[in-house]
């Protein structure tokens, strides 16, 4: 197995348990809804918070497909991805407006990577699907970096919700 490959997995997880013990989550394997993937589909009245706990969790059965080579975990995360993005992309709160712009090209470029993501791991392109999962990651973690004292706060007057 690639050493770099492996390093990237391993810090992949680390970032995941210390995802799960902030939020109070079980690791993917543990939710043994056959189903699981299903539920974790946004609806559009979902507050953002919400969205972004189950936007999380489909990267995390991501991961868990690479780490399996499971491509229908990869497909029914990336699928669920895919209908997330413009959700999120729409709900914006008043407190993220002067921002709105960036917050809107942030939400297209993990449309894109998640696109790119199941495309290149059903080419068997894995460096590029690895890549892509690297980026996707650092889209979320940029985007937390200028969002995260809104996101620590109480959503009090956020329309999103």
């Amino acid at each position: 197995m690639n050493t770099n490959f492996t390093k990237f997995v391993s810090f992949l997880s680390v970032v995941f348990l210390i995802g799960m013990l902030g939020c109070g989550g079980e690791p993917p394997q543990k939710k043994a809804h056959e189903n699981v993937l299903e539920r974790m589909k946004p609806k559009e009245e979902d507050r953002l918070t919400t969205i972004m706990d189950r936007s999380w969790d489909n990267l995390t059965y991501i991961l868990y497909g690479f780490m399996n080579y499971d491509n229908e975990k990869i497909k029914m995360a990336t699928d669920n991805l895919n209908v997330i993005c413009p959700i999120m992309k729409k709900r914006i709160g008043p407190q993220y407006q002067q921002h709105k712009q960036e917050w809107q090209a942030q939400c297209d470029e993990q449309l894109r990577l998640s696109r790119n993501i199941r495309q290149q791991f059903e080419d068997q392109n894995f460096e590029g699907a690895r890549n892509s999962l690297r980026d996707l990651v650092g889209v979320c973690m940029d985007c937390h970096k200028v969002y995260r004292k809104h996101l620590l706060q109480p959503d009090e007057g956020d329309e999103s919700q």
